[in-house]
């Protein structure tokens, strides 16, 4: 839905990880629980203390860690209900719906139902091997992973931004 999709990098080493969270719209609670480590994180450099037994004033200074914390805000969106129900999108991701489950259970997808965890070139071809079993021939609330991998905005640009630093 042209939404941004946020980063925050943590220290300035050659050493780099990326954290991730919401690739699933319906495991929206990974992206506090990522901004609480953050907050930890940042409490711990500016107090000049250890967090978890790690010096983070060493390994600021060795490691560049990423959080993108949500990867999919279009398909968390729909699923809280924060998408009126008038918006094209809405009406597109509810046609491929099926309401056997509750929408929160159910929806991992991105709001084209794309499921974005499985969108990046990793073993992608093996993902569409799945598909077939169990017969997901295209968008759906969970298990397609896209046309082609990084085929979505979220995967393709969150990648990007991460190899580019």
């Amino acid at each position: 839905m042209g939404k941004n999709i946020y980063y925050i990098k943590l220290g300035k080493g050659n050493k780099k990880v990326l954290y991730n969270g919401a690739h699933h719209a319906n495991e929206w609670i990974t992206s506090p629980l990522l901004m609480k480590f953050v907050e930890e994180y940042a409490k711990a450099y500016v107090g000049g203390y250890d967090l978890q037994r790690y010096d983070i004033g060493e390994l600021f200074n060795t490691s560049s860690i990423y959080i993108v914390p949500m990867v999919n805000p279009d398909g968390v969106d729909f699923v809280l209900g924060a998408i009126n129900s008038f918006n094209p999108y809405y009406q597109y991701a509810m046609s491929l719906y099926n309401g056997s489950r509750p929408l929160d259970q159910v929806w991992d997808a991105n709001i084209v139902g794309v499921d974005l965890n499985l969108n990046y070139p990793a073993e992608w071809e093996k993902g569409k091997e799945n598909e077939l079993k169990f017969a997901i021939t295209g968008p759906a609330p969970q298990g397609y992973g896209g046309k082609s991998p990084f085929s979505e905005p979220e995967t393709y640009c969150g990648w990007r931004a991460y190899k580019s630093a």
